[in-house]
């Protein structure tokens, strides 16, 4: 019998509160040569992974498992090159997946272009399960220093707030405008401030306001005000298309406006004269290319950013449900333990660590065997009421600690935190 898994899956695409997510047992995933499985130990909520649930963005796979902030730990892997990864090394899984290697755009360091660019969440099943596979070429080593739930944040929101402030081109010691201040925005924000810019928030969020004053921005106002001072460069993370001709209206001449969502509304008529004469610049972001993760999370380990998240559990299975209205989130009358895993089959073997942390030339087992064609042996606990004890039980897109985050001071749909 092959070997299964719990964790979410799309079934219907739509509106959070209409349950556009099923939580069912999915087969476990086996790698390919080059891929490594990976046991989630947390995958954060972006707003890409809203879009796919709720029928923003075209289904790409139909059931698919979303979450690409993964943070989990390496468990076993294919045959073939695995890029020095390990049995046991935490390892991060990021929203590209992978590219063709060949075309232009690929050849000239702009992979997140490829027309054949493949995505976590999106066209691969993603985070939000027990466990996920991964391409070893588009793994991520982790900076030390940061809890897993710090990580996980900084493998999007945090990459694709590195590449719009690249696309923004913000001059050293310019001025900044942020609009919408989630996830990505308050890591930005603290990037641009350590090269020396001068940032200003404009947010609809009071508590997002908050925030940003206490990371250290100029100001902070509403989303429909002027900032202090003309900007030099803009970047808009809100997907809401009314604010492009605010925050190039608040552009000084010769500024650039980066907007930063895979996702947009429509955005109002442009006036020519007021929001783009004068060489203003209107650019969009998409994705990043694997030299952006890499270079900000050099970044991140050289400079100590803070991360703000929220944590939401996500207990075994139970037909029976219940609402806390504190949280709003989904709590369990009654819970089991994950179902535990033995394997059968033969894994691939890895040299054993010598002194000093290099691979010896001696073989041993990994720790977790590849989980293919295995046994499983369902070993319930007895029932647990109302809660989720500590060092029991299955949390949201892993195993504990818990593990559905979302970085976002904003509002609360149905468990799940938007920007």
């Amino acid at each position: 019998m092959k070997a299964k898994m719990w964790g979410w899956r799309v079934t219907s695409p739509g509106p959070i509160a209409s349950g556009p997510m099923a939580w069912a047992r999915l087969p476990m995933p086996v790698p390919d040569a080059d891929e490594l499985l990976v046991r989630v130990r947390v995958c954060g909520v972006c707003r890409t992974d809203l879009h796919v649930a709720e029928g923003d963005l075209p289904v790409h796979r139909a059931g698919v498992t979303p979450g690409h902030e993964v943070v989990g730990e390496v468990v076993a892997s294919g045959p073939g090159e695995v890029g020095g990864f390990w049995p046991g090394d935490r390892v991060g899984v990021a929203w590209l997946r992978g590219t063709c290697g060949t075309c232009r755009f690929c050849r000239s360091g702009r992979e997140n272009l490829c027309a054949s660019s493949i995505y976590t969440g999106w066209d691969s099943d993603g985070g939000y399960a027990k466990y996920t596979l991964v391409p070893a070429a588009f793994a991520h080593h982790l900076p030390a220093g940061y809890a897993d739930a710090e990580l996980a944040p900084l493998l999007c929101a945090g990459v694709i707030g590195y590449r719009a402030l690249l696309r923004a081109e913000v001059p050293a010691g310019g001025r900044l405008g942020i609009y919408g201040f989630g996830g990505s925005a308050h890591l930005a924000a603290q990037v641009a401030m350590v090269r020396g810019a001068t940032v200003h928030v404009l947010t609809r969020s009071p508590n997002a306001r908050t925030l940003a004053l206490e990371l250290g921005a100029a100001s902070a106002g509403d989303a429909a005000e002027a900032p202090p001072e003309p900007l030099d460069s803009a970047i808009l993370f809100a997907p809401a298309g009314e604010l492009v001709p605010v925050a190039l209206a608040a552009l000084d001449r010769g500024g650039t406006l980066a907007i930063a969502g895979i996702h947009l509304s429509d955005i109002p008529v442009l006036d020519y004269q007021r929001h783009l004469f004068q060489e203003r610049q209107l650019r969009s972001v998409t994705a990043n290319t694997r030299a952006d993760a890499r270079e900000f999370l050099v970044f991140a380990a050289e400079h100590r950013l803070r991360v703000s998240t929220t944590s939401t559990r996500c207990p075994t299975p139970s037909r029976r449900w219940r609402i806390s209205r504190r949280t709003e989130s989904p709590v369990p009358r009654s819970c089991t333990r994950a179902d535990r895993v033995s394997a059968r089959t033969p894994a691939r073997t890895w040299p054993a660590a010598a002194p000093g942390g290099r691979p010896s030339g001696r073989r041993r087992r990994p720790a977790h065997p590849i989980p293919s064609t295995a046994a499983v042996s369902r070993r319930p606990s007895a029932t647990l009421p109302n809660a989720q004890p500590a060092g029991s039980g299955f949390w949201l897109a892993g195993i504990r600690p818990p593990i559905m985050h979302a970085v976002r001071p904003s509002t609360r749909t149905a468990g799940i935190r938007r920007c």
